[in-house]
């Protein structure tokens, strides 16, 4: 059975067009697949530059508390060496 189109109400079939209208058809449906394909692509695109993103901030939170760290270490030993 031939897939039933409906285009501004009435309901056509692949017999009802010629052979321009079954080509545009064609190229209609397969712009819709790959139009899809490509939004499916662009969410894990998104997902993965988020996650990205999310590590990124991680990694500089990291090294900005090993710095403050050093420097508080550093502190402390200059502190002990004015002590004495």
């Amino acid at each position: 059975m031939s897939e039933v189109i409906n285009i501004n109400g009435t309901k056509y079939t692949e017999e009802d067009f010629n052979q321009e209208q079954s080509y545009f058809i064609k190229q209609i449906r397969s712009l819709k697949a790959q139009i899809a394909g490509k939004k499916f692509e662009l969410d894990q695109l998104q997902v993965a530059e988020t996650a990205f993103t999310n590590a990124f901030m991680t990694s500089m939170k990291a090294s900005e508390d090993a710095k403050k760290e050093e420097a508080e270490k550093k502190e402390d030993v200059e502190v002990n060496a004015e002590a004495k």
